[in-house]
């Protein structure tokens, strides 16, 4: 089966039958700001089937950057390629990242990318905390979502990062308008989700989450049983997977969904990821991101939740779309076992 084939095939086969899970949910949460969108899924982490669809749910057919939900894909990559990428190191995070003298920002990467300028006029790349994380592992990285650390390790060999990433996750790939080709910082920033070199739809992030929970299976997401179909197996070590779901468990207890379970009865959350994505075509607008592995007494498996906002952050206004779809879950309001 030719991967892409397939990913293409199931853009049609969600726009199509996204409608029968359940009929149509119609918004189930405020929208973020007025004019603003924001949608949620739920896919059995064991088979791909969607259980769950709400809010604007049209935005569940799109395919967007995924921004820092793109960090464990590509940690995985670093793990498998120590020698390359070097992710055992530990580097000291001021929230600026600078790259290396051979690799400079390039007059393309201005045009996509929001890339301020220092007292001095030298132009860095942002972290998502302005005074930067201080010393930082990969660990770090991950559960308080450290730009400079993914760049440095992806920066040391950009092509490979990229082509590695985008073939054990079997991700889409593309070169924005605004470059002939892609630049050395437009690779690696493949490694936080920006750039445009990688994008996804809420189905096929939730599908790659599911990897961590089940195995190392990437399932084709499906919404009746005929549609079934199994994608591939991630070609990384259950060492590996097991590692970064261990990262993914800490993000929710101490890093950017901190209290994301608090109060709730009958959910256990797992894990989860935040993401905050530039809108391809506007490098000053974002997408917001989530992804929230959790469990419920009456489904034997791992359930992902994909919350996302057309407008937003992560750990934002899309955090709490997530807060409020898992009360609903958590009092009855919303029934998974149908």
């Amino acid at each position: 089966m030719k991967v892409k084939q397939s990913i293409a095939a199931l853009i049609i086969i969600l726009t199509g039958l996204l409608s029968s899970v359940h009929g149509e949910r119609g918004l189930l949460f405020p929208q973020p700001e007025p004019g603003e969108s924001s949608a949620c899924l739920i896919m059995d982490s064991s088979t791909g089937k969607i259980l769950y669809r709400g809010g604007k749910t049209s935005l569940l057919s799109g395919i967007y950057p995924p921004g820092s939900i793109a960090k464990p894909w590509a940690a995985a990559v670093f793990l498998e390629n120590r020698g390359t990428f070097v992710p055992d190191s530990t580097i000291e995070c001021y929230g600026k990242y600078y790259p290396p003298s051979e690799k400079v920002f390039l007059p393309a990467d201005s045009r996509l990318f929001n890339l301020p300028a220092d007292p001095s006029g030298k132009k860095y790349f942002k972290c998502p905390v302005a005074q930067g994380h201080g010393n930082t592992d990969l660990r770090d990285a991950i559960v308080k979502s450290c730009n400079v650390f993914f760049l440095r390790c992806s920066t040391r060999s950009p092509g490979e990062f990229y082509a590695k990433l985008c073939a054990g996750w079997s991700l889409s790939s593309s070169v924005p308008v605004s470059a002939e080709k892609p630049t050395h910082l437009m690779l690696a920033a493949s490694a936080i989700g920006e750039g445009g070199l990688i994008q996804t739809t809420p189905a096929e992030a939730a599908a790659r989450y599911a990897a961590f929970y089940n195995g190392g299976n990437i399932p084709l997401p499906f919404c009746t049983p005929c549609t079934r179909i199994s994608l591939k197996s991630a070609p990384f070590r259950m060492t590996t997977l097991s590692l970064i779901r261990g990262f993914l468990a800490e993000t929710v207890e101490k890093g950017t969904l901190a209290g994301i379970g608090a109060g709730l009865a009958s959910i256990k959350i797992l894990g989860g990821k935040t993401g905050t994505a530039t809108i391809l075509g506007n490098r000053y607008k974002t997408h917001g991101w989530n992804i929230i592995a959790f469990k419920v007494p009456s489904i034997p498996s791992v359930l992902i939740l994909v919350s996302f906002t057309e407008r937003g952050t992560g750990s934002g206004n899309t955090k709490k779309v997530s807060e409020i779809v898992l009360k609903k879950i958590d009092t009855g309001a919303i029934n998974l076992a149908k």
